[in-house]
């Protein structure tokens, strides 16, 4: 098993093309396919597990602080 990080701008691999994540909200992701420049909005968790997908690089290459400590304040 691996471990990625899913930001507004990754690349992922999704049903042979490859995507830009533009949103994330709740258990769906928002992504723009590179060839067709097309939208499409699915659960993160088929994404992620439909064979051959999965997040190519990270737009973040320094990760960010979690932010729950200072919400939770």
């Amino acid at each position: 098993m691996s471990v990625a990080c899913l930001t507004i701008g990754s690349r992922v691999s999704y049903d042979g093309e490859i995507c830009t994540v533009m949103a994330l909200a709740g258990d769906r992701v928002t992504v723009q396919e590179q060839c067709s420049g097309g939208a499409l909005s699915v659960r993160i968790a088929p994404l992620l597990a439909a064979p051959g997908s999965g997040v190519i690089d990270s737009a973040l290459t320094v990760p960010l602080p979690a932010v729950g400590p200072a919400l939770g304040a």
